[in-house]
């Protein structure tokens, strides 16, 4: 059996030190800085070894019929695949990250029937020995990779949306905390000009190319009626998606975003790993509704769960929002202005979310119920218009403010983690209209 290139002791060090390096000024918003920074190198230290002992962990065997790959040090797994019957077998993946590249090496993803969601992987394969890989499963590679470009943002978007991503207002705020915090570790900073300038700059840029090296290669493919997802420049990665699973589709926009007259397009479902963040399940960025309207027609099949929405995602005209997000923004900044003088800062996080997240974005709710889809546009300072399925209800609340004499409604999401679109101030008409739409879509769906 053979072990994996001794490149990958090199590959992954760099990966080490550099989530260290990621990782490490998020030390500094806990209080007890000197036993947490002790505590998180205990952790740090042990993933390090954990991921440096892929060498060890991980050998393989390839022959002109079978390629045997052995897993584990203590406890140890092996599978074994035969030419002529791979029973198991569904697919298999080869990519080149950016430090890979450096040494001339790949990693083979070989993805198990039974174990869809997982995949064996090999790391620091030579390129006469992904050659071997790419013979035996010649066939599979070969329907894998008949693909078709479905959609890519175009490159002038990514690189404006970059900028106004890496906002100056964020790097500021969030220099700020890291000198208000280092203090704690009683390190002397001497506050020239020249360097916070510097530093914050630092940031912005960092903040950029991040968002370059995201989505500056971004595509969907298509492979075989199946959805996938590349993104990355450096580290270049591809997802599977699952649209037959989505339950809820996000359209969203900031200011920006409505000047370029571009749109977000995320999608959640009942069974994605990622659906923590709704960032992560980013199918369509920065794409218009007209190329929008172009994929479902000439890809209807694969995106069929898009066309219930195309027609409704310009519903309700939102030119209101455009002030209300001046308004609010004004709001905040004197806020901020005067908390920083009478340094409460404490008493401005309690006030801006109190106030803005728990009563004003709520009363700015506008909701419809047509054919099957709930539709909710919630929006301050990011547009967002949420589009739940017949499949994505799950429980329907709703209550009534004997003050006031108007209702609150609550639909509940069947996403994960649960999510709650909450609307309130609805007067008895519109309310009964809703209630009744609603009470049809969830028998439907039940």
């Amino acid at each position: 059996m053979r072990r994996l290139s001794s490149h990958i002791l090199i590959i992954n060090s760099i990966y080490v030190v550099k989530n260290l390096l990621i990782s490490l000024p998020f030390i500094m918003y806990i209080h007890d800085k000197k036993n947490i920074l002790y505590f998180y190198l205990f952790i740090w230290g042990i993933n390090s070894i954990i991921k440096l002992t892929e060498y060890f962990r991980i050998r393989y065997k390839i022959s002109v019929r079978e390629i045997t790959i052995e897993t584990g040090i203590i406890h140890k797994k092996i599978f074994s695949f035969d030419k002529d019957r791979n029973f198991y077998f569904d697919s298999i993946n080869i990519e080149q990250p950016f430090l890979y590249k450096l040494f001339n090496q790949y990693k083979i993803f070989i993805v198990l029937k039974q174990e869809s969601e997982h995949a064996l992987k090999v790391s620091c394969v030579s390129e006469s020995e992904k050659e071997k890989f790419v013979e035996f499963f010649k066939k599979q590679l070969n329907k894998k990779y008949s693909s078709k470009l479905v959609y890519q943002p175009d490159k002038k978007n990514v690189l404006i949306m970059a900028f106004f991503s890496g906002n100056l207002l964020i790097a500021f705020f969030f220099l700020y905390d890291i000198f208000e915090n280092i203090s704690y570790l009683n390190f002397k900073i001497t506050y020239n000009l020249y360097y916070i300038f510097f530093l914050i700059f630092f940031i912005f840029t960092a903040i950029v190319i991040l968002q370059l090296n995201r989505y500056g290669k971004y595509s969907i493919i298509l492979k075989k009626n199946t959805v996938y997802k590349k993104y990355g420049l450096l580290n270049k990665e591809e997802k599977k998606v699952e649209l037959s699973n989505v339950n809820t589709i996000i359209s969203q926009q900031n200011l920006f975003m409505k000047l370029l007259k571009l749109s977000n397009i995320y999608i959640l479902t009942t069974k994605n790993d990622s659906s923590k963040s709704e960032l992560k399940n980013l199918l369509f960025p920065y794409i218009t509704i007209k190329n929008l309207a172009y994929i479902v027609a000439n890809y209807l099949e694969e995106f069929d769960i898009l066309r219930n929405i195309l027609e409704k995602i310009e519903d309700e005209p939102s030119s209101r929002y455009i002030f209300v997000d001046i308004l609010y923004a004004t709001i905040a900044c004197s806020i901020i202005y005067i908390s920083s003088i009478k340094n409460l800062w404490w008493l401005l996080s309690i006030i801006v979310l109190f106030i803005i997240r728990n009563y004003i974005n709520s009363y700015l709710v506008a909701i419809s119920v047509k054919d099957g889809v709930l539709l909710y546009y919630p929006g301050i300072f990011i547009e967002k218009k949420v589009f739940i399925l017949s499949t994505g209800i799950e429980i329907i609340r709703y209550s009534k403010n004997i003050f006031t004499g108007k209702y609150s409604l609550v639909v509940n999401s069947n996403n994960i983690p649960s999510k709650k679109y909450v609307i309130r101030g609805i007067d008895r008409d519109k309310f009964n209209r809703i209630v009744s739409n609603l009470h049809s879509i969830y028998k439907k769906s039940n």
